[in-house]
């Protein structure tokens, strides 16, 4: 049997080395050398907030873990608008149920933007909105 992740990384080189041209840059986000902590440290799940995956039968879920047989929808975008979804009661219901409704683990994007918004939410509320934001906005990168 293949190496699974030797196998990922001649592809993944392949595809930095081959294609890379003015109009597509291949940027890696995970890194493959690393073992990933998919242990989910956040009670609240906010990145939701920020995005949604729809699935290829149209509908829209939390992410993109949850479109799958048994998923859980925030409902059809083919019948219905990304509004009426977006700003619907199912989703709002969907919402304070998550993370005890998802998979037993996120993804990797996920449970770092998830401890990051935790953390910018708890130190939002001890020293103030007005404060974080200003904080947050002199950070050079």
């Amino acid at each position: 049997m293949i190496d699974q992740k030797r196998h990922c990384i001649e592809l993944l080189d392949r595809i930095r080395n081959e294609l890379h041209s003015n109009d597509f840059v291949f940027i890696q986000i995970h890194k493959l050398d690393e073992e990933l902590d998919l242990t989910r440290n956040f009670s609240k799940c906010r990145i939701t907030d920020l995005m949604a995956a729809v699935g290829s039968d149209g509908h829209m879920y939390p992410c993109n873990y949850h479109p799958r047989p048994g998923g859980h929808s925030y409902g059809s975008v083919v019948d219905n608008s990304f509004q009426d979804i977006w700003e619907g009661e199912l989703r709002k219901s969907l919402k304070c149920k998550l993370p005890k409704i998802c998979p037993a683990v996120c993804d990797p994007f996920k449970t770092r933007a998830n401890g990051l918004l935790q953390k910018s939410a708890d130190l939002t509320k001890i020293i103030g909105f007005d404060h974080f934001g200003r904080a947050v906005s002199n950070i050079e990168i």
